[in-house]
């Protein structure tokens, strides 16, 4: 047992070792450093966590399309973005796919009064659960006089009533914005429609059937998601297909006549506007959305392949991926996708009045 003396004795001692033991800096420099790389990785990981949080407000403010980003930063206006609202868009380019939706978007959004929106998918299956206040607030700034244009080419092959309900929706908002001059819900008119009320419009671009099944069958193979070959893409014998299928236009476009006037659609003939000057066929797009006249023939330009017609701006062809040039239908499949589409076709020209080649010759 150690007495009091002893023991106040041992604990000064040791209190005055530690008090002047060798400061070892290299030791407290390290763990100095750890402790400040803790505090920078913690602060970092929150800072990324609030970015991943704040990104889908930060996109739906500013008109860009993360899909098509320079698609849509060629439409880009500073002005617009500081004095414009974000609208509902009331013109949609449904379809059909691989018949020239993106050719005709990209020249539509050279037009000053029209905004273009590449493939938002909303009325798809992707985001159709999401609200349609969340569906406006991914829509850019626009000023009055623009139009708000939503092109997504498969569209066309969704469910009508969904645009259906959708174009209920604006007439509801429109009515109570006019009910009451200072309402929250006030919103302009689509430009054009009979008494200012909101009416949706569609532009539908249809092309030869079977060369649309080919060009969508190589697109699917060129971004590796087809490893069956056109015998076997095609085959007729088993249910049906994306790549046969979405060439009935008359089987589709009926169904959107149950919820829809013909009114309400511009039929715009793909060949025509593929193999001419697309001038012709924009003139009739502007008189449709009620627009100014902006587009002329010099604004045009044939590609270097001659294959067809690019806008002479920066971004005037597009993507290079765009137009690839495909290789001649075996003869069998020809004939045989063309008596497939036989009937069809004749339903879609008794429904629009526009005859639509069937099998033409490759270009």
């Amino acid at each position: 047992m150690f007495d009091n003396v002893s023991m106040k004795r041992n604990i000064l001692y040791w209190r005055f070792k530690i008090a002047t033991r060798p400061v070892n800096f290299n030791t407290n420099f390290r763990r100095c450093s750890r402790k400040i790389s803790l505090a920078y990785l913690t602060i970092l990981l929150v800072s990324v966590k609030l970015i991943w949080l704040l990104i889908p407000f930060m996109v739906s403010e500013l008109p860009l399309d993360v899909k098509n980003l320079p698609f849509n930063l060629y439409q880009f206006n500073l002005d617009s973005f500081m004095t414009g609202s974000q609208r509902f868009p009331t013109v949609f380019i449904i379809g059909a796919m691989k018949c020239g939706t993106f050719a005709l978007a990209h020249f539509l959004m050279q037009h000053p009064d029209v905004c273009v929106l590449n493939e938002q998918e909303y009325f798809d299956h992707h985001f159709y659960n999401r609200t349609f206040t969340w569906y406006k607030d991914r829509m850019p700034y626009t000023r009055a006089h623009q139009i708000v244009v939503d092109k997504t080419a498969a569209y066309f092959y969704s469910p009508p009533s969904r645009f259906k309900r959708y174009q209920t929706f604006l007439e509801r908002r429109y009515n109570r914005s006019h009910a009451s001059p200072s309402s929250p819900y006030r919103t302009p008119p689509l430009i054009g429609s009979p008494d200012g009320l909101p009416s949706l419009k569609f532009i539908l671009i249809v092309c030869d059937p079977v060369h649309r099944a080919v060009s969508h069958h190589e697109m699917f193979r060129h971004l590796g998601q087809a490893n069956l070959n056109r015998e076997q893409a095609f085959r007729l014998n088993a249910q049906p297909n994306i790549y046969t299928h979405y060439g009935k236009y008359g089987l589709f476009l009926s169904k959107w006549l149950t919820h829809f006037h013909i009114s309400q659609f511009l039929i715009v003939d793909g060949h025509k506007f593929r193999h001419e000057n697309p001038t012709v066929t924009l003139k009739e797009v502007e008189r449709f959305l009620n627009v100014s006249d902006h587009f002329e023939r010099q604004h045009f330009e044939k590609r270097s392949d001659g294959r067809f017609y690019c806008h002479k701006s920066w971004f005037g062809c597009g993507p290079g991926s765009k137009g690839r040039k495909h290789e001649p239908l075996e003869q069998h499949l020809a004939a045989e996708l063309t008596q497939l589409y036989q009937h069809d076709m004749e339903n879609f020209t008794e429904l629009t009045g526009l005859l639509v080649p069937v099998n033409s010759k490759f270009r």
